[in-house]
């Protein structure tokens, strides 16, 4: 086997490299945690729901009014649909006086501008509604609004007669700040950059050889 080939060949060529391969790990490392510390701080405020009356036996009055066989879950896919429908955003807005804008994190958000988004989680008998968002008081206040306006669309839209259409098991909580994970990130971006920078040595060093040949 041509010398060249060897793993040896490769480890001499790294070595070569090695001043390289420092900078710009120390320099993807850095980069990363500065972006990480730099970022605003995201909040997260959760709410726990049980399914009461005909929404917890999955029993629609929409599905029976349309002749649709209902399903076992179905409940708890209307309830994300409201969550997370343009009419809840619509009215999270004008209920907190906030204005409609893109989540960027490179922007200081005022108040009026702080941004949100709705997640769901399913679990037994139940749904987990969490609340991300720029300012800790705005996620808690719009995870509770978020279950206060369900019955009010459920009213509007006669959706179900179970009223109240879910049940607080776990109010939401004062926002927490998320864990930025700045060390893992790190890790990445050395990982990355490592990786990177071998598959162009190795890729420049082929190219070489073969023009050589």
């Amino acid at each position: 086997m041509d010398s060249e080939l060897t793993i040896f060949y490769y480890i001499d060529l790294f070595r070569k490299w090695k001043k390289t391969f420092l900078i710009v790990i120390i320099t993807a490392s850095l980069l990363s945690m500065a972006v990480s510390l730099v970022r605003p701080v995201k909040y997260v405020s959760t709410v726990t729901l049980l399914l009461t009356g005909d929404s917890a036996s999955g029993s629609s009055s929409v599905a029976r009014l349309l002749g649709i066989p209902d399903v076992t879950g179905s409940s708890k896919e209307i309830i994300v649909a409201i969550l997370k429908s343009r009419r809840m955003a619509s009215d999270i807005r004008k209920e907190f006086d906030l204005k409609k804008s893109k989540k960027r994190w490179f922007v200081i958000k005022t108040p009026s501008m702080a941004w949100w988004r709705i997640n769901t989680y399913p679990m037994i008998a139940g749904l987990a509604v969490s609340v991300e968002g720029a300012d800790p008081e705005i996620t808690q206040k719009v995870a509770d609004f978020c279950i206060q306006n369900l019955d009010k669309i459920n009213m509007e839209l006669h959706i179900t007669p179970a009223k109240p259409m879910v049940t607080v098991l776990d109010p939401a909580g004062y926002g927490d700040p998320e864990e930025r994970h700045t060390l893992r990130k790190m890790l990445i971006a050395a990982i990355f950059s490592f990786i990177v920078l071998g598959l162009f040595i190795v890729v420049s060093d082929y190219l070489k050889r073969l023009k050589k040949t």
